[in-house]
């Protein structure tokens, strides 16, 4: 396959694999890896900064996790209407949500007294403490409203029809 190569002028402009495009990385192979690493990179960095101030103040785990959902989800799950669903996007997504779960119902995996191993405690005690959900049930719940706002427009029956996703 030959690229097509544009110019300005007569001067070749430069080819770029990934870019941001509406604050999301768009890929030449249609990846989606680069936009969940760098939501994932965001979400870490917000996380940082938000759980130092609920330590200082001595929230609770709930009141923690809620400042986890409204504000962490929100940039770690941006635009995920738009990917998909794989098993290393799972994995990614769910590693940090149980991180989060555990540091905030103090369930960490720990080394056995001995020092011949590790201890890793049930994640599900963990988010329930926490008063979270798996992260598929909010990753489902954002694909849900977006499709659930597609259905309702005037074109969905054609462009589901086209693509053979059906009416329903």
């Amino acid at each position: 396959m030959q690229e097509t190569v544009f110019t300005v002028n007569g001067i070749p402009l430069e080819s770029m694999d990934c870019f941001k495009y509406l604050g999301r990385m768009v890929t030449v192979n249609a990846s989606d890896m680069p936009a969940v690493m760098s939501n994932l990179c965001k979400a870490c960095g917000h996380w940082a900064q938000v759980s130092h101030i609920l330590t200082c103040e001595g929230a609770t785990p709930k009141v923690s996790a809620m400042f986890y959902k409204a504000v962490m989800q929100s940039v770690l799950l941006f635009s995920c209407e738009m990917w998909v669903e794989s098993d290393v996007i799972a994995r990614l997504l769910d590693g940090f949500h149980h991180y989060i779960a555990r540091k905030l119902s103090g369930r960490w995996i720990h080394r056995q007294a001995d020092g011949n191993g590790w201890i890793y405690p049930a994640v599900g005690p963990a988010l329930a403490d926490a008063g979270m959900f798996t992260m598929a049930t909010y990753f489902s719940c954002q694909q849900d409203y977006l499709l659930a706002w597609a259905k309702d427009r005037p074109d969905y029956d054609e462009y589901s029809t086209l693509t053979g996703g059906g009416s329903g």
